[in-house]
């Protein structure tokens, strides 16, 4: 069948010219240009073929060969659909084209005694069987056929170059329906089938072995740059167990900006669906700086602890402060390896969990409970927090709930009130993790390889610098109008960033609208919400009870308030902290620095393809010129191909591969990195033993899909789940509950009953009414026995409508 793709591959209009329609007695030079021809024909008169029986002498020399119309037989029993298999509900699978189409060619081989006659070899068809039993198809539909679709080795490579760049399937035709101006050869699955092969092929081909490349590559980029560092850890059966790596630029960096960190686990796209951990620090921009990357296989408090005594010692130095997300193993690693490290939880994790947790529980006043929750989040001090949290909690009925004894137990880690007095650049949530995430899916996905997901890396740290230089110059040029004519506001310009100068400026505009009284600073709106600002002249240093510059590392607007009130001029270095200021630190952001690697090969073909479509645009527009280079260019494709050009030699020092000269590539080497459970980087040569593969994990974390979930996605994701309504795990909820609708429309024909007796009480005398007319609308009105009724009053001898059954 490959040999039947590559002859159907290469079809053109004009390979056969006039084809006769009784094909008997066509000779051949060989079995395949007799298949090539047949393709031909088959394409013009609307259908593709192929293989089909092999008929061989005792000798093992190929005697015949059929082939046939691609609709000929009959389609498997696994795709035939039965009425057993439509009763029992089962998917059926897709269809099959084959309907026993009887039209075919046989060609045979013109052979004596088992030996070509006469030395020449001739294949002859023998029969044609001309007659189809189905419609063939028009010039535009043939070509959607799998035989006649195919990739080019130019478009190839344009397909590999877009991949490369993180570019989506659907995108990648576009792009090449723009260039080409036509209609493609192929389609989205036909280039995700090539994608695909291609990826089996490179490592068949290179011996790549997939932990053991990875090693490589980071040892490589270690000896390229000594600021890199990467480590790992195998398993007894020496399979890859945890690694992690650092980037260069990342560990000038962390000296200034790996005061806060956040850590998260959730994303793991890749092929062994091992969990990805990444450490995001905020530069001086405002921006996410990547500060390592880690591969593990289980989230145990074992493996956080050596990610983390990894990670610091890489670094070198324990951040002041860690948001994570509310993982157990996770704060027990944190507590043991950064004792001193404020440990904080994401607020976002825990709060998208409440509608799991409680909106069952609280129904319809869910929506009140998350309201009156985040006043408590929005509180000023400890005691405020107390009060407010158990009168929420009381006034809920939700005190004895397991969720909220755990988020009380562990407010000091996620609650604002407990945390700001430790910085955390103003967050409170791992977002910028997640979004950092969500970059890495432009240049990955499910199938990605370990030594790909690197390559994959060091693009997201390629963006990541690109976006600082443009901030950097940005800062540079940047001018300033003051608003408030205020020396605070002159000096914060000079010496912070334009993100920085934008938080400052936002509190030095607010702080006009406030009041200072007594060692109070209230607004002049609402002036029962005091804070308390104390000045040290002597010092000169200010701190406010809302501890907004201990927490975001920017002076807030009560006490820039209380500056001026003070007649304080000019603020103290203090209040503008390093980080957050111009030049914070001197970061190699050069275009070698963010020059993604590529061989010296690949560099030339790019360059040289930008130059010839620079020639073509030029010679586009005339005519004479048009014709001259596309003479040079054959000339010049006949040199590379092994062509004679002009009065040229064929060229010699290409190899030859099925008649065309290919250009000779070094062949990629391949090393063998090994490690024992206690690694020793030191040791790894081209002779140590190979560190096997990970297996497929199943651990905690993101699932296998493109995108970031929530804890409410993986809730609605489940196809079996617990209905609010009847209780039962089923595949309805509370909306569509047939328990819960029966109930309703009880209740429904229950109010409209009584409402008509009602009304009968009131204008109708009872006497005019028949006995079994009356008796059956007060049973039709009466309480329902079901599920959640009331009982009788006893005050009514048992009716609940004792007046009308007297007036009866």
């Amino acid at each position: 069948m490959a040999e039947l793709s590559t002859s159907c591959s290469s079809l053109k209009e004009d390979d056969v010219g006039e084809v006769p329609e009784d094909l008997v007695n066509q000779s051949f030079a060989s079995e395949k240009a007799a298949v090539h021809f047949y393709s031909s024909y088959a394409a013009g008169k609307g259908f593709s073929v192929r293989l089909d029986e092999l008929r061989k002498l005792q000798n093992g020399t190929i005697r015949s060969r059929d082939v046939v119309c691609h609709r000929q037989g009959q389609p498997p029993e696994k795709r035939q659909v039965t009425l057993e298999k439509a009763l029992a509900g089962k998917r059926n699978n897709r269809l099959s084209t084959r309907c026993g189409c009887q039209a075919m060619i046989r060609i045979v081989r013109e052979v004596t005694n088992g030996e070509v006659t006469n030395g020449v070899e001739e294949w002859i068809i023998m029969v044609h069987v001309k007659e189809h039993n189905h419609s063939l198809l028009s010039a535009e539909e043939v070509l959607s056929l799998a035989a006649f679709r195919y990739i080019t080795p130019e478009d190839g490579d344009r397909i590999k170059l877009l991949r490369r760049a993180g570019i989506k399937v659907s995108d990648i035709l576009n792009v090449l329906r723009l260039e080409k101006g036509e209609a493609l050869n192929f389609n989205a699955q036909d280039v995700r089938n090539f994608i695909r092969k291609e990826a089996v092929n490179y490592q068949e081909a290179t011996g790549i072995h997939d932990a053991t490349e990875l090693l490589k590559i980071l040892k490589q980029k270690g000896e390229k740059d000594t600021s890199f560092f990467y480590d790992f850890t195998v398993d007894e059966d020496g399979r890859l167990e945890n690694i992690l790596w650092i980037p260069g630029c990342a560990k000038r960096i962390a000296a200034t900006f790996a005061d806060v960190v956040v850590f998260d686990t959730t994303y793991r796209l890749n092929r062994y669906h091992m969990p990805f951990g990444c450490f995001v620090a905020v530069n001086n921009h405002g921006q996410s700086v990547v500060l390592g990357g880690t591969l593990m296989r289980s989230e145990t408090s074992e493996s956080f602890q050596w990610i983390f005594q990894a990670w610091c010692t890489g670094i070198g130095r324990t951040p002041d402060s860690i948001m994570t997300d509310q993982d157990r193993a996770m704060k027990d690693a944190i507590c043991t390896v950064m004792p001193r490290t404020k440990h904080a939880f994401c607020l976002w994790h825990i709060t998208q969990k409440f509608s799991s947790w409680f909106s069952f529980k609280l129904r319809d006043t869910f929506g009140d409970f998350m309201k009156d929750f985040h006043s408590i989040i929005q509180v000023e001090t400890a005691q405020e927090f107390g009060e407010l949290w158990f009168t929420v909690m009381d006034k809920y009925q939700l005190g004895d709930d397991k969720h909220i004894l755990d988020l009380f137990q562990l407010k000091e880690f996620w609650c604002p009130v407990f945390l700001r007095r430790h910085f955390f650049a103003g967050m409170l949530t791992t977002q910028r993790s997640e979004s950092l995430n969500a970059l890495m899916d432009y240049f990955m996905n499910a199938q990605t390889r370990l030594y790909e997901f690197i390559e994959a890396f060091d693009r997201v740290i390629v963006s990541r610098l690109e976006a600082v230089a443009v901030a950097d110059l940005r800062d540079k040029m940047g001018t300033h109008r003051s608003v408030t004519s205020t020396k605070f506001e002159e000096k914060a310009f000079s010496l912070l960033t334009t993100y920085a100068f934008k938080l400052f400026k936002e509190q030095l505009v607010l702080s006009l609208e406030y009041v200072v009284e007594g060692g109070y600073v209230s607004h002049h709106e609402h002036s029962d919400k005091k804070r308390t600002v104390n000045w040290d002249p002597e010092t000169q240093t200010i701190q406010c009870s809302c501890l907004y510059f201990e927490f975001t590392g920017i002076l807030c607007r009560h006490s820039l308030r209380a500056l001026v009130h003070y007649n304080v001029i000019e603020l103290s270095d203090e209040y503008f902290p390093r980080r957050w200021c111009k030049g914070a630190v001197e970061m190699s952001t050069s275009v070698e620095g963010r020059r993604i690697s590529a061989s010296e090969a690949d560099i030339w073909k790019r360059k040289f393809i930008s130059k010839a479509k620079a020639v073509g645009e030029c010679g586009a527009s005339s005519p004479d010129l048009r014709a001259k280079l596309e003479a040079d260019l054959d000339s010049m494709h006949q040199y590379a191909f092994g062509g004679v050009a002009d009065s040229e030699e064929p060229r010699k020092d290409f190899p030859t591969i099925r008649g065309k000269r290919v250009l000779v590539s070094a062949a990629p080497c391949s090393s063998t990195l090994g490690s024992s459970v206690l690694v020793d980087k030191t040791n790894l040569t081209e002779s140590s033993v190979m560190v096997e593969n990970p297996p497929i994990c199943v651990t905690k974390g993101r699932p296998k899909s493109n995108r970031l979930q929530s804890t409410v996605d993986k809730v609605c994701k489940v196809t079996s789940r617990t209905c609010r309504g009847c209780g039962e795990k089923v595949n309805h909820d509370k909306r569509n509950c047939p328990v819960l609708l029966a109930e309703k429309k009880r209740d429904t024909d229950r109010k409209e009953n009584e409402a008509l007796l009602q009304y009968l009480k009131r204008s109708v005398s009872p006497a005019g009414l028949d006995a079994g007319t009356l008796a059956n609308l007060i049973k039709a009105s009466g309480p329902s026995t079901e599920k959640g009724n009331h009982k009788p009053d006893s005050s009514s001898n048992g009716s609940s409508h004792s007046g009308i059954r007297r007036s009866s």
